[in-house]
């Protein structure tokens, strides 16, 4: 009962706005969310019963409800998750190329990006919060992806670092104070890249406002071994003005920017 009330409510206001065509597209987009729950032959899911994952792209990602928040479940079953990075990798990842990506998470784009390589051993994956690496060892043996993860946070003055936890697993930070924080161990580009024997590679970054220091830090790296970066920016973050200088220092050193989506930028090397 307690549930049902505020879908009737929403419904009621979709048609006090948009009409039958407002209640129509609301109905559309639960009917695809129950459907990518759980196996195809899972007919219980249409009832409501439990499933333990989402259907994603061709990939299966947990959805325990035990480990994930109710915002970060939603954005999967509504095929919303990560949507514009996932349309970049489509459509720019170079499979030939080794790949970096800052910020794992849950493992979304890890195993889109992994399952498009060639050599899908040559791709390394940070994530800075430990609460999230059991979430992505999963996911990652759930698509049978050959990704390495490194637990440590992108720093370039310091051997670890203080990680801030949020309760949103999607905004965890080096900014700001939160409820929980916890120190991990730090790494850079550069030392990614030699470790793994990565001449040249694709960067994809998604560090919640740490890309500042990562492109301040590490330019000449950028310039010379990475080919393609895919970065969300953070700009509601760290402010829009930073964000536009990191961009024209990119710029400088000779990316060109062939696509923004939303908060998400695809830059090319010219010099690659």
């Amino acid at each position: 009962m307690s549930t049902a009330i505020p879908k009737t409510r929403i419904l009621a206001r979709a048609f006090q706005e948009e009409g039958a065509l407002g209640v129509l597209e609301i109905v559309t987009e639960k009917l695809k969310a129950t459907w990518r729950r759980g196996e195809v032959w899972q007919l219980g899911r249409f009832l409501g019963m439990p499933t333990d994952i989402v259907r994603l792209d061709g990939f299966k990602f947990t959805i325990d409800e035990n480990r994930l928040p109710a915002n970060v479940i939603d954005l999967l079953l509504s095929d919303r998750y990560e949507e514009a990075e996932r349309q970049a990798l489509k459509k720019f990842l170079d499979p030939a190329l080794p790949v970096v990506e800052l910020g794992g998470c849950i493992g979304v784009v890890s195993c889109l990006t992994n399952r498009l390589l060639r050599e899908p051993e040559k791709h390394v994956v940070v994530e800075a919060n430990r609460e999230l690496l059991p979430i992505l060892r999963q996911n990652r043996e759930l698509n049978r992806c050959r990704f390495k993860i490194v637990h440590a946070a992108v720093f370039h003055d310091a051997e670890t670092i203080t990680f801030n936890l949020s309760d949103n697993i999607l905004a965890s930070n080096l900014h700001g104070e939160e409820k929980q924080a916890l120190v991990v161990s730090t790494v850079t580009l550069k030392r990614l890249l030699d470790e793994h024997r990565f001449e040249r590679a694709t960067l994809i970054c998604d560090i919640e406002g740490a890309e500042l220091q990562l492109v301040e830090k590490e330019i000449d790296t950028l310039a010379e071994r990475v080919v393609t970066i895919i970065m969300e920016l953070h700009d509601r973050m760290v402010g829009a003005e930073p964000i536009r200088r990191m961009l024209a220092s990119l710029e400088q050193a000779g990316f060109r920017m062939i696509q923004q989506t939303s908060d998400v930028v695809v830059l090319q090397n010219r010099a690659r």
